[in-house]
C-alpha cells in the first residue's frame, strides 16, 4: 500500500509538472527505499498485472516480469497493521526473509504461473517466520475454496478461487473485499 500511495502522487506531481512517466517512477522508489516502506514495490507495479522482480532496481536497470493471469482476487484483513520499516530494520528477520524469498523467487522464474505463485508465496509466508497462526488459519480455511497468501508485509491475506465461496469463508477473520488483478499498470483517471 505505501508504494502505492507514494507512486499515485509521484505521478499526479509529475503530471501538474510536465515530468515523465520514469521520473515519476524514480521518485516514488526512491521514497520507498529511503523512508523504509519496501525494496522494490514500486518496480512490481511498473508493468501491471501480476508480477515478479527478477533483478532488483527500477526498470530498466531492474527486471520485471508479469506472470499471465487475471483473475478474481479476495483480500482479507486479518489483524493490525503490520509496519514494513519494522521488519526490515530487524537484521534476523531480514536474513530469514531474503534467504528464504530468493529461492522461491527463482523457483517461480524458472516455471511461471499464478497457481506457482500463489503456492511458493503461501510456503514463503510460513518460511519466512512473517505468518502469524492467524494468517495460517485464514489461509488454510481458505485452501478448501482455492488458494491463498499472506500479502507481504502486512496482517492481511489474498486467495483466489472460488470468490463468492472464499468472501464468506474469510469473512470469519476480518473486513473483506473481492477485486480483480489490473493489468494495465498505474495511470492518472
Amino acid at each position: 500500500m505505501s508504494a502505492a500511495g507514494s507512486l499515485s502522487a509521484s505521478i499526479a506531481l509529475a503530471e501538474i509538472l510536465s515530468l515523465s512517466r520514469q521520473e515519476a517512477f524514480e521518485a516514488a522508489h526512491i521514497a520507498e527505499i529511503e523512508e523504509g516502506g519496501g525494496l522494490g514495490d514500486v518496480s512490481a507495479l511498473h508493468k501491471g498485472g501480476i508480477t515478479v522482480r527478477k533483478k532488483a532496481g527500477l526498470p530498466p536497470v531492474g527486471k520485471v516480469m508479469r506472470i499471465d493471469g487475471e483473475p478474481e482476487v479476495v483480500l482479507c484483513v486479518v489483524g493490525r497493521r503490520m509496519l514494513t520499516k519494522s521488519i526490515l530494520s530487524n537484521p534476523s528477520k531480514a536474513k530469514k526473509i531474503n534467504a528464504s524469498g530468493s529461492k522461491k523467487v527463482s523457483e517461480l522464474v524458472k516455471r511461471p504461473s499464478i497457481y506457482r505463485f500463489m503456492e511458493l508465496s503461501a510456503q514463503f509466508s510460513v518460511e519466512s517466520g512473517l505468518a502469524s497462526r492467524r494468517i495460517q488459519g485464514a489461509m488454510n480455511a481458505a485452501s478448501k475454496l482455492g488458494m491463498a497468501s499472506m500479502s507481504m508485509l502486512g496482517n492481511s491475506v489474498f486467495a483466489i478461487g472460488d470468490t463468492s465461496g472464499l468472501v464468506q469463508v474469510l469473512s470469519d477473520f476480518g473486513d473483506t473485499y473481492a477485486c480483480r488483478v489490473d493489468t494495465r499498470g498505474p495511470r492518472l483517471l
